[in-house]
């Protein structure tokens, strides 16, 4: 999923400003694992931020509920980063918005007011009723959804027949 919504972002910056990504200012909202703690073990945001790092990217995230990126052994290069002040994030320092953790004590209608690109890959604009003008969702695609609830039920199928097989044995 990280790849998809770094292609996403890669096709926004394209599209709407022609911006490689290379050369982009991405500000990660949320790095926290889920919304509305501060638990950081295995946060997909941080690989968002380790790849676009990797595609010569400048990123720098807020998140109110972690101040700083503690130690992780995959990602030592993050440890001590810090989260951006909300009162500080301000247009001219960025490119693009990344909504990677939708806590609910961000001000979404401030990152709504820099009219910059939004990547949402929560659906935090359309759930507090935002403009969706510069907003991208970037969510798993409905057929990919598809594709994998089939995929588990046929590895259950599977494990169901072994599991029969060797109980008539």
């Amino acid at each position: 999923m990280p790849h998809y919504v770094v292609s996403r972002l890669r096709e926004v910056l394209d599209h709407k400003l022609g911006l490689a990504l290379s050369r982009a200012r991405v500000l990660i909202i949320g790095i926290a694992y889920k919304k509305n703690v501060s638990d950081m073990r295995e946060s997909p945001s941080v690989r968002l931020m380790s790849l676009l790092q990797e595609a010569g990217a400048t990123v720098a995230f807020h998140d109110p509920h972690v101040p700083s990126i503690p130690r992780m052994r995959e990602y030592p290069q993050f440890m001590g980063k810090t989260s951006l002040d909300q009162q500080d994030i301000r247009a001219a320092d960025f490119d693009a918005v990344l909504i990677a953790t939708d806590h609910d004590v961000v001000d979404y209608a401030a990152l709504e007011a820099l009219n910059i690109p939004i990547i949402d890959t929560r659906n935090a604009m359309h759930k507090r009723g935002l403009s969706m003008l510069n907003v991208t969702k970037a969510d798993q695609p409905r057929a990919c959804r598809r594709r994998n609830r089939r995929q588990a039920a046929s590895v259950i199928r599977a494990g169901l027949r072994i599991s029969s097989v060797s109980v008539r044995l």
